[in-house]
């Protein structure tokens, strides 16, 4: 990559064949980290109503209500989103095939999973106790709804249309958020109507894709032919998100087993705070991806190195100021009952750091189909038993200290083969330079121009 990142704001193109989508790094990533903000931005005030109003017992029910559908969905993907964006984006997989594909199949895959979701919610097996019949329903329903949702966006960003992930995301959150708002305002807020809101904000979503999409997805025809040939690599992707998904969120599942729904709601607390400094990584990572892997791989190597050197210089600002405002904003926006959220944020801290370089790596790897899902799974069955190991004894912060562990060494492990790989030495992944912070810069100075040049 240049020293021109950026310049001009937004010319900045992934390397690839010219025939790929022209997704520009900045402008794809800028796009990218506002969806993010958006989903995190309606995300907290959920959080901050569910418990003003519930309390730490009824913010962990909620977070465990969420998190089983949300389970499921990365369980039951298949693989289909991550290889959506990786066939559409090399031209292999038309965005109509893609998309009929996907209505029947999260049809079919949404029956399976209904039972599922009554065991764990609703069954004397269930994770937590006293979970209201609506709150069931929403997340039987949430579990179909969830997956066209991922597998739309995949065609979207795989056609390298950035900017309606963006309008779905603003529909969605205003959605959830005025639905949350009636509820507040006409007394009818609980675990049930709370999660309905949600789902309400998912189908709006879901329809602002329908209508962006109208045209690239038509003829909306099946296409089983393509997809089968895509099988293989979509089981080796799957097996990969599963368990970095699960290596990320079954924490919090084993937590409530472990010390009930009261320890899960400050621990999803210090989660939040600590994963802002995931989204720019993940930014860039979706960005990435919108360019698929079609280009020579010499080509990205500089811009990967730069990106996970920008990232580290990014993150160690945000986790600064962290330090300082995490422990003072905690309690005067929860309540003072979740102060002790503050000890699990810290004990995180470490470990998403290093998650956030090897978030970008692994990106790298994938869309040059190199996929490490014997590593993820590793990951997983470590995280869960080091967690069963230390929450007993250290609760939420026991959680937390095992999921850094985990983060730590798989990072290591990828930085360690995009080295082999690659012939990228380890200063050039880690060690930021002068020129790094000269380019942010730049490029901030250059995006603001671009702003106000769009404003006037």
């Amino acid at each position: 990559m240049s020293d021109s990142f950026g310049t001009p704001p937004g010319e900045l193109i992934v390397p690839g064949e010219t025939d790929a989508p022209r997704v520009r790094l900045g402008s794809g990533s800028a796009l990218s980290l506002a969806t993010q903000v958006i989903g995190l931005g309606a995300s907290f005030l959920v959080g901050v109503v569910v418990a003003r109003t519930l309390g730490v017992a009824g913010k962990g029910t909620l977070s465990v209500i969420m998190q089983t559908p949300g389970i499921l969905v990365i369980l039951l993907d298949l693989g289909i989103a991550t290889s959506t964006i990786y066939f559409i984006s090399r031209g292999e997989l038309r965005p109509g095939s893609a998309a009929a594909n996907s209505i029947l199949i999260a049809g079919a895959i949404g029956v399976l999973a209904a039972p599922i979701v009554y065991v764990l919610l609703a069954s004397r097996f269930a994770v937590v106790s006293a979970v209201p019949a609506l709150a069931v329903v929403v997340a039987v329903l949430a579990v179909p709804t969830g997956l066209l949702a991922a597998w739309t966006n995949g065609i979207s960003v795989g056609v390298g249309n950035l900017v309606l992930p963006l309008r779905s995301a603003i529909t969605s959150a205003t959605t959830m958020l005025v639905a949350l708002a009636v509820l507040g305002f006409s007394g009818h807020a609980d675990l049930g109507t709370i999660a309905a809101a949600s789902l309400a904000g998912t189908v709006a979503g879901l329809v602002v894709f329908a209508f962006g999409l109208r045209k690239v997805a038509t003829p909306l025809r099946p296409d089983w032919a393509a997809a089968r040939a895509a099988g293989s690599f979509s089981a080796r992707v799957h097996l990969s998100n599963v368990a970095g998904f699960l290596l990320e969120r079954q924490d919090v599942l084993l937590l409530a087993w472990l010390s009930g729904a009261a320890a899960v709601g400050l621990y999803s607390v210090g989660v939040a705070f600590a994963e802002l400094t995931w989204y720019i990584p993940s930014a860039l990572c979706t960005a990435i991806m919108a360019r698929g892997g079609s280009g020579p791989e010499s080509s990205g190597v500089d811009y990967v190195t730069r990106a996970t050197r920008i990232v580290m210089i990014i993150m160690a600002g945000t986790v600064a100021g962290s330090l300082v405002l995490v422990p003072l904003v905690i309690p005067v926006i929860y309540g003072s009952a979740f102060a002790p959220a503050t000890y699990s944020f810290f004990a995180l801290l470490p470990g998403v750091i290093a998650d956030g370089v090897a978030r970008i790596l692994w990106t790298h790897q994938t869309v040059r189909g190199r996929l490490y899902w014997r590593q993820a799974l590793v990951g997983t069955a470590a995280n869960a038993a080091l967690v069963i190991l230390l929450a007993p004894r250290f609760g939420p912060v026991g959680a937390a200290l095992a999921s850094t562990a985990v983060y730590s060494g798989l990072a290591a492990y990828m930085i360690r083969r995009f080295h082999i790989d690659t012939g990228a030495q380890y200063a050039e992944i880690l060690l930021p330079r002068r020129v790094d912070v000269e380019v942010m810069l730049t490029t901030a100075k250059q995006m603001l121009g671009r702003a106000r040049q769009r404003r006037g």
